[in-house]
């Protein structure tokens, strides 16, 4: 399936999952000279070559061809479409390639860029999991391009520092550590920022009640001389932490307790910038949270409304002076991760990965007058 993922026809990846499914994928292997079925986890031999019915591929992409063209038709669509894609595969392994902060003993750590998704599924043809063997397989300390591991997520639009296990044994004891359940030694403290558009909804009062979760503020309560002179309501207190429930990614009608913790970095009429530390890792939990305190993250559709006045307004502030952002960028960042390890002689070892902020966030800061992180230069 990886091969056939970099190498073979750009299809959809539900539609190669459906081939090995019905067991239309063929495997001729040089040393047998023989042809057989193949699983879709099988490792390739040198020179063997993968056969796929043509029926097949064309009963494919006939399945997601939306102009209703004819078998045939929807295959030669295919053929046609596919120097294209390569280009734009290239492209995206050359932009992964640019994105790695750190290449560690047991993980690579990256920036991943906005707009590519973590991991294939429908209606994705480029992926991080997808890309990593061809961008980073030929690093030290990686045996086998095909040993690369994700062990945990990103949002397609989120931003910043993403690992990647160099082995199976890395993998299983970084998704431990990630899943924080007592099952490893090794612990990882997220940070995350996020720009949010105030909506009215924040409170004045040191906490606040409602669907089966809480939000509570911490230090004074008092406004600042800033929140003064606007003369505004719904300031967000300066730091607080929200524990509000979210659906499970299996199941929705069950929900799972989330905590996360935020810190007001910077604040303006109708945008703040937070810090975000979340101590579970629940699927949207910080779009959620955000979302609960009255403040969206600027860019989110779902929890958020983006023609709201001041998503709208900040959007298209952004995207007309935004130094060659287009598309609305969703302004959540992984701005770093600390792997904390106990044992030696000093007590245990740790390891901070920061990763630097994409031009949409600095041009937003520069726009909103709040200073860069010393370390992001001028």
């Amino acid at each position: 399936m990886a091969w056939l993922r970099r190498r073979g026809l750009p299809l959809p990846e539900a539609a190669r999952q459906r081939l090995f499914r019905q067991g239309t994928v063929r495997l001729y292997d040089p040393a047998t000279q023989r042809v057989g079925r193949v699983k879709k986890d099988r490792l390739l031999p040198p020179g063997a070559m993968l056969l796929l019915p043509k029926a097949a591929v064309a009963e494919a992409a006939a399945a997601t061809d939306q102009t209703g063209s004819s078998s045939q038709r929807a295959a030669d669509a295919a053929e046609q479409r596919w120097p294209a894609q390569q280009q734009a595969r290239q492209a995206a392994v050359a932009e992964l390639r640019g994105a790695l902060l750190r290449n560690e003993r047991d993980f690579i750590a990256i920036n991943k860029p906005a707009g590519l998704a973590t991991q294939g599924g429908r209606n994705v043809l480029l992926s991080v999991d997808d890309l990593m063997p061809d961008a980073f397989g030929g690093l030290p300390g990686v045996a086998r391009p095909s040993d690369l591991r994700l062990v945990h997520r990103l949002d397609r639009q989120t931003t910043g520092v993403l690992l990647l296990a160099k082995s199976p044994d890395a993998a299983a004891w970084l998704s431990a550590a990630f899943r924080d359940d007592g099952s490893s030694s090794c612990t990882i403290g997220k940070t995350y920022w996020a720009v949010v558009a105030r909506e009215g909804g924040g409170s004045d009062s040191s906490s606040s009640s409602g669907r089966a979760g809480q939000i509570m503020s911490s230090g004074s309560s008092s406004p600042s001389r800033q929140q003064r002179q606007g003369k505004r309501s719904g300031w967000l207190p300066p730091s607080g932490t929200v524990s509000l429930p979210v659906p499970s990614s299996r199941d929705p009608e069950q929900l799972q307790p989330a905590h996360t913790a935020f810190r007001v970095l910077q604040q303006s009429e109708g945008l703040a910038w937070l810090e975000l530390r979340p101590t579970t890792g629940r699927k949207h939990q910080l779009r959620r949270h955000c979302a609960a305190l009255g403040a969206p993250v600027l860019g989110d559709g779902r929890y958020g409304a983006l023609r709201s006045p001041g998503q709208a307004a900040a959007l298209a502030d952004l995207q007309q002076h935004g130094s060659g952002v287009s598309d609305p960028p969703l302004l959540l960042h992984c701005r770093q991760l600390e792997l904390r390890r106990p044992g030696g002689s000093k007590g245990g070892s740790q390891l901070k990965i920061a990763a630097p902020l994409p031009a949409a966030w600095r041009a937003l800061l520069q726009q909103q007058g709040w200073p860069l992180p010393r370390d992001e230069g001028q």
